[in-house]
């Protein structure tokens, strides 16, 4: 739309001039005699060439006329859809049954354009009721969910698929949900956390052909995602020593640097208050600002809870392997007044 106006004593008349992309001489638009106008651009060049197409405006009145300054606009030829986001997350996506993925796409090319989300679970790509926009959500996943995903797009010049995305789905761990006889894992179950991870998985993040997750068992399904050097199938606390835990219990091994954590998707609390309970077993005097749980937002931005500190810390540094304090870096991310009770037992 182009839009102009024109100063004097009224009453004014209005004519709307354009060259039609020849690059000759504009002319009068039947009918643009309005402060505005719109118009739709021929597709003069159909799958060709760019071209540009000059208007100006004039304004008269008793005292006489005056021109507007020539307006170029560049009109892109008509196309089909054009990738300018492929599929993302790209390549192999593993999920838990019952989890959530996102699936993202983008085009551009003549508009308007439609999408169309597809998914090819049983040998036959169909389209997914509803899902009609260029973000795809996936929620509380059956394990038949498992498949190929991608989005189409379609106008008046064509139809362009994304690139097909594979979806994986992994059952559930045969011990969950805890029950009766795991006693400590019940407790914990049954009281209802925001998230339990127990961190038995039996994969190897260096070697997995995809991100290995922690299962969530709280059924809440917030999978924190393996460091590619984080050790597993450590024994953790176990019966007889520790009672209440089974016998072949395992834990994860971390550290400070090199991909040693794990990383934990948004939580999203609405609270002040927040509890954290976690066994660990230290095997030495641990780094400065090194921390059992921390967010970071930058290199000069994090907060947390740690052993020790080098970096503002609220303790001194190398207090010794059972030492426990809070660090900040700069910029601290929990919010000023928010409470964190953190339960640690050693083993």
């Amino acid at each position: 739309m182009l839009q102009d106006s024109g100063p004097g004593p009224a009453p004014f008349t209005y004519q709307w001039q354009t060259d039609g992309g020849s690059g000759g001489a504009l002319t009068n638009i039947p009918g643009a005699t309005s402060l505005g106008y719109t118009n739709i651009p021929a597709n003069l060049y159909p799958g060709g060439s760019d071209y540009t197409i000059s208007y100006d405006f004039i304004v008269a009145n008793s005292a006489g006329s005056v021109t507007s300054s020539v307006v170029a606009v560049t009109v892109h030829a008509a196309t089909a859809p054009i990738i300018t986001q492929d599929t993302s997350p790209t390549n192999l996506i593993v999920s838990y049954v019952g989890g959530t993925q996102t699936l993202t796409a983008a085009f551009d090319g003549t508009q308007p354009i439609t999408y169309q989300w597809f998914a090819n679970t049983n040998g036959s790509n169909q389209p997914i009721d509803g899902q009609t926009n260029a973000t795809l959500n996936l929620s509380n996943m059956l394990a038949s969910a498992a498949g190929t995903y991608q989005l189409r797009a379609v106008n008046s010049q064509g139809t362009t698929f994304s690139t097909a995305t594979t979806l994986s789905t992994i059952a559930n761990p045969p011990d969950y949900p805890p029950v009766p006889a795991d006693k400590y894992a019940y407790e914990i179950y049954t009281n209802g956390p925001v998230a339990y991870w127990r961190l038995n998985a039996t994969g190897n993040p260096a070697t997995s052909a995809y991100p290995l997750q922690a299962y969530d068992y709280s059924g809440h399904g917030v999978y924190p995602t393996y460091g590619t050097a984080v050790t597993t199938s450590n024994a953790g606390p176990q019966a007889p020593i520790f009672p209440g835990f089974e016998s072949t219990n395992l834990a994860a091994a971390t550290t400070a640097s090199g991909n040693g954590y794990l990383t934990v998707p948004p939580l999203h609390l609405n609270t002040n208050t927040v509890t954290f309970i976690c066994w660990i077993n230290p095997n030495g005097n641990q780094g400065g600002a090194t921390g059992l749980l921390f967010a970071r937002g930058g290199a000069e931005s994090a907060c947390g809870f740690g052993f020790n500190s080098a970096n503002n810390g609220a303790c001194p540094p190398n207090r010794g392997k059972a030492s426990f304090c809070i660090y900040l870096l700069s910029r601290c991310l929990f919010q000023i007044g928010i409470c964190i009770t953190l339960f640690l037992t050693l083993f």
